[in-house]
């Protein structure tokens, strides 16, 4: 097969995707791993694969097929099964990504590829703890470190108990003796993993980040700042008026009032 039908064909897939003709098929898989496309329906002798709209192999089934790439990057990594209406993409790398089309004179197979990293095992670190009365509490947080994990759900265990979804989990331990444990899962397109804590141990010595009381506890506590800073500056004010004058006045008598009764 010669470059001239090559060019021949790879115009021909131009024009095909220019009519917009064709069903897309999304597929996911994981850096290191495999995918495989299939032409769909009907075909002639001949089909031309492109990637992102630009030809890179021109293939003539049989057994064995022929293939023509346009690249040699392409030869590789991908192979040709079925006699050829089957394409194979190994060793997944993220620049993969993509959108990959064959076009057999009317027929055109279309797939839309995703390429994510597979999950090493997540981190789980303690936000908060709050102990009093006999129990603790705890706000644990779950991560999945790396770049191009793609979408990344988490769920949380106690056992086979279900104990929440989202990355961060409230829990009460009552005593707090270490004995409960919890397990974080998380999932992405290609994979999933899992890692499981002790509360107790994982927080010890955590005293920097207490739980939060609640809305009107910090309500409170900032009310009582606030007015601790405004009697603060009162005093200041009347000490420095009593310290530039000596002599008994006004300012005197107030301070040295007392109630009535006392002393």
């Amino acid at each position: 097969m010669d470059r001239f039908r090559f060019l021949l064909l790879a115009l021909l897939a131009l024009l095909r995707r220019a009519t917009g003709y064709g069903m897309m098929t999304e597929v996911v898989g994981a850096e290191g791993g495999s995918v495989t496309f299939h032409i769909h329906g009907p075909t002639r002798s001949t089909a031309v694969w492109s990637f992102d709209g630009v030809p890179i192999v021109t293939l003539e089934f049989g057994e064995p097929p022929v293939a023509l790439f346009a690249d040699k990057k392409y030869e590789t990594r991908f192979t040709f099964s079925e006699q050829g209406r089957a394409l194979t993409i190994s060793q997944l790398r993220m620049e993969d990504a993509g959108t990959y089309s064959a076009q057999s004179w009317f027929i055109e197979s279309i797939y839309t590829l995703q390429v994510y990293r597979e999950l090493a095992e997540p981190r789980v670190s303690c936000e908060a703890q709050n102990c009093s009365g006999g129990g603790c509490r705890y706000a644990l947080h779950c991560s999945a470190p790396g770049p191009g994990l793609g979408s990344v759900s988490y769920g949380w265990s106690e056992g086979e108990q279900p104990r929440g979804e989202g990355p961060t989990v409230l829990l009460e331990e009552s005593p707090p003796d270490g004995s409960v444990s919890l397990t974080c899962r998380a999932q992405n397109p290609v994979s999933n993993s899992s890692v499981t804590v002790w509360p107790g141990h994982l927080c010890a010595g955590n005293t920097t980040h207490p739980l939060p009381t609640g809305p009107r506890s910090s309500s409170l506590a900032r009310v009582g700042a606030v007015a601790v800073a405004e009697a603060a500056a009162l005093a200041g004010v009347f000490l420095v008026f009593y310290c530039r004058d000596k002599k008994a006045g006004p300012w005197d008598e107030f301070l040295a009032w007392k109630p009535t009764g006392q002393g």
